[in-house]
C-alpha cells in the first residue's frame, strides 16, 4: 500500500451515527493492522467504520452468527485451509441466506482461486489481490461496497414494508370478501379460504379447475359472452352473479373482476372479488312476492268496488228516475218540497257511489279533478232538512 492515505471522506462525520461494520477475515495479523491503518478515520454519509476482526472462517462464522448488521466482508482465500474463504463464502450466501452483505475475496495466492473461476462459481460482488489493493483502491472498494449495502438494505426495508401493508390488506380482504385468481382462460389459480367455505369447494379441488364448475345456468350465454369481452379489452366488469355450490344450492355475489396485465400491456390474469348477497336476494325477492300479493289485492278491491258501485247505481237509478215522474204529477208545495228532498238526497247517495269509484282511480293514478259551481247556502239547507226528522225522532 503505496498511495497517500485517504484520510476523511467528503461528507460531514457525526459521531452520534451508528457505525459500519466491516468484517475482515485473513489470517495474516499484518494484513488486519494494515488494514485498520487505511481505514482508521474513514467515513460514509457521516458514519464511520467498525472494524470487525477474524483471523480464519470459523471465527468468521461465530461473528456472523451474532450480528447481522455487517455491511462489508473482505476475506482472504487460503486460510486453515486451501478454500477456506470459498467455503466462507457458501456459507454466507446459502446456509445463512444472507444475500445483503457485500463479499469481497482478497487472496495473496491467486493460483489457488483465479479470478474467472471465482466469479462464475461463487456469489461475490469483487475479487481483489493483495497487491494491486493500494490505499486508495481499498478507500474506493470500502465506500463503494458500503454504498451498495445501504441502498440494497434500504430498497429490502421498503420492500418488507410494502409486503407488510400487501399483507394487512390481503387479510383484510379474506376477512371481507371472496377471492379468485384465475389464468386467462378462466383457470383457478387461487382461491381464498371463503371461497372455499361459501362453494363448499376444498382449496384442492378449485386450484387448477376452470371457474365453470361453479356455473348455476341462471345466466344466458349472451351475459357471459358480454362478461368476457369486457374483461378481455382490460376493462373492469361490475355486476351480480348467481353460482352454485358443490352440493348444488345456489348462491348470489357481488362480483368485480379486474384484468391484470404484464409490463407490455398483455393480460396475464383475472381477479375476482366477491360479495355474498344471498341474503339481500332473498329479501328482494320476499320484498317483490309482497309487493305482488299488495298490488293484486288492491286490484282486486278496485274492481270489487266497481262491482258494487255498478250494483247499488242501478236501483239508485231507479229511485231517481221513479221521484222524477212523481214530480211531474200534481202536488202541493209540502209534497212538491218533500219530493225534492228525497230526489237531492238519492243524487247525494248516487254521488257517494261515484266517490267510492273515485278511490279506485286514484289508486290506478287516473283521477281527474272537477271545478262544479254550487250554492252554499241551499246545500246546507237540504242537507239540513234531510236530516230534520231524524232530529226530531232524536228529540234533538
Amino acid at each position: 500500500m503505496n498511495d497517500e492515505l485517504v484520510l476523511i471522506d467528503d461528507e460531514v462525520e457525526d459521531n452520534q451515527l451508528e457505525k459500519w461494520n466491516v468484517l475482515v477475515v485473513d489470517d495474516d495479523e499484518s494484513v488486519h493492522a494494515l488494514t485498520n491503518l487505511a481505514l482508521r478515520n474513514m467515513s460514509v454519509d457521516g458514519r464511520k467504520l467498525n472494524i470487525l476482526k477474524a483471523m480464519s472462517s470459523l471465527e468468521a462464522k461465530e461473528t456472523l452468527s451474532q450480528r447481522d448488521d455487517i455491511a462489508l466482508a473482505i476475506i482472504d482465500v487460503v486460510m486453515e485451509t486451501p478454500e477456506a474463504g470459498l467455503d466462507l463464502i457458501n456459507y454466507i450466501r446459502n446456509e445463512m441466506n444472507n444475500k445483503i452483505i457485500r463479499l469481497v475475496l482478497r487472496t495473496g495466492q491467486p493460483s489457488q482461486a483465479t479470478e474467472k473461476h471465482v466469479i462464475d462459481l461463487y456469489d461475490i460482488n469483487d475479487y481483489k489481490e493483495k497487491t494491486e489493493l493500494t490505499v486508495q483502491k481499498l478507500y474506493t472498494l470500502v465506500r463503494t461496497s458500503i454504498k451498495q449495502y445501504e441502498l440494497i438494505h434500504t430498497l429490502q426495508n421498503k420492500v418488507e414494508e410494502v409486503g407488510g401493508a400487501l399483507s394487512n390488506q390481503k387479510l383484510a380482504m379474506d376477512e371481507h370478501a371472496i377471492v379468485a385468481m384465475t389464468n386467462i382462460e378462466g383457470d383457478i389459480t387461487y382461491a381464498n379460504e371463503r371461497f372455499s367455505q361459501i362453494s363448499g369447494y376444498s382449496n384442492e379441488e378449485l386450484i387448477g379447475k376452470n371457474h365453470r364448475i361453479l356455473r348455476s345456468g341462471n345466466h344466458n350465454k349472451e351475459f357471459w359472452v358480454n362478461v368476457y369481452k369486457r374483461i378481455s379489452q382490460g376493462l373492469v366488469w361490475k355486476g351480480e352473479i348467481c353460482n352454485q355450490k358443490k352440493n348444488g344450492e345456489l348462491y348470489w355475489v357481488d362480483t368485480t373482476i379486474v384484468p391484470f396485465k404484464d409490463l407490455d400491456g398483455t393480460i396475464k390474469s383475472y381477479v375476482a372479488i366477491r360479495s355474498d348477497i344471498t341474503k339481500q336476494k332473498e329479501a328482494q325477492d320476499v320484498l317483490q312476492e309482497a309487493k305482488n300479493i299488495a298490488e293484486n289485492a288492491v286490484l282486486e278491491k278496485s274492481e270489487f268496488f266497481a262491482s258494487m258501485s255498478h250494483e247499488i247505481r242501478t236501483p239508485m237509478n231507479g229511485v231517481l228516475g221513479m221521484l222524477g215522474l212523481i214530480k211531474r204529477s200534481e202536488l202541493n208545495e209540502v209534497q212538491r218540497h218533500q219530493l225534492s228532498i228525497a230526489e237531492n238526497s238519492a243524487k247525494s247517495l248516487l254521488t257517494i257511489i261515484n266517490d267510492i269509484l273515485d278511490f279506485s282511480k286514484i289508486e290506478a293514478g287516473k283521477i281527474e279533478l272537477e271545478n262544479i259551481e254550487f250554492n252554499v247556502r241551499n246545500e246546507i239547507g237540504e242537507i239540513a232538512e234531510s236530516l230534520a226528522l231524524r232530529a226530531e225522532e232524536s228529540g234533538i
